[in-house]
């Protein structure tokens, strides 16, 4: 980090230091609240690191552990403090710092992607962020499908097993942290004892992020995605959906959704981690894939 390097210090993130890392998001209008940074901290098996300037926080990147699969993200920088290298000691440092796996993996914004693109990461595919102030109330009505229901702790083991399937890696804590702090927004569509898909979010600090969607046909994914939004009338919704589901995201537009940004999926070393594209509709967040 240069001449800087007798102020800024480089160390692991610990729960104490939730407001810092709070206060650094808030200032980029990114989406994090205390809930989300703790998940990402409290866990020893994920790498969190903070760049200090002396005791203020002006760097974090996380790094979380999905079995043989590493997920990085929040690699942010206060904007007083960019162009000095320190994107690129946390990115070296986390990827140093981490248990050996089989791939590491992010969710790239395009002036990240060139930064990635240096320590050998590959494209794999492009994600579009969208948004709306509030959903077309004419779309709301009550999804036509009666084997839609709300998720129970009872199915949180058969949803991970979906979703290890669809998305490639094994989340579990992560589907139990997003249930347990959105019961009353998350849905599962089953037949005959058998899951066809799921819809999970969370509460954000500017915008209900809504996701992972993980569905066996487009039908069940804008069933989920409409009965989630019955939940969340006049409220700000975020999703970030994989480019490829061109018909949901012409429907997105259609209730009220707008393109704001888009992510490309990369990933490092091999790709064991791809799952099954045609199951995947919304990702849970850049931060947790």
């Amino acid at each position: 980090m240069g001449k800087e390097s007798d102020t800024f210090r480089l160390r692991r993130l610990g729960l104490h230091d939730v407001s810092k890392a709070i206060l650094l998001s808030d200032n980029e209008s990114w989406n994090q609240t205390e809930h989300d940074w703790a998940f990402l901290i409290e866990n020893l098996e994920n790498l969190c690191l903070g760049v200090f300037d002396n005791d203020r926080l002006i760097g974090t990147a996380t790094a979380l552990n999905y079995d043989y699969v590493t997920w990085i993200g929040m690699v942010l920088v206060d904007k007083n403090y960019r162009g000095r290298g320190i994107s690129k000691t946390l990115l070296s440092n986390i990827i140093k710092g981490i248990k050996p796996s089989q791939s590491i993996k992010l969710d790239a914004t395009p002036a990240g992607q060139k930064v990635y693109a240096k320590f050998g990461f590959q494209e794999e595919y492009e994600i579009l962020r969208m948004t709306a102030t509030c959903a077309s109330s004419k779309t709301l009505n009550s999804p036509d499908n009666e084997n839609i229901r709300l998720i129970t702790y009872k199915d949180i083991a058969n949803i991970s097993a979906y979703d290890k399937t669809a998305f490639g890696a094994n989340r579990k804590e992560l589907i139990a942290f997003l249930f347990s702090n959105n019961r009353k927004k998350s849905f599962v569509v089953e037949k005959n004892g058998k899951i066809e898909g799921f819809i999970l979010g969370r509460s954000g600090s500017k915008y209900y992020h809504m996701g992972p969607l993980m569905a066996s046909s487009p039908e069940i994914g804008e069933v989920l995605i409409l009965k989630a939004l019955n939940e969340l009338e006049s409220q700000p919704v975020l999703l970030d959906i994989v480019a490829d589901k061109k018909d949901q995201i012409s429907f997105l537009k259609g209730i009220g959704f707008s393109k704001k940004r888009h992510f490309i999926r990369m990933y490092q070393k091999e790709n064991p981690a791809s799952g099954l594209l045609g199951t995947q509709y919304l990702i849970a967040g850049p931060e947790y894939g």
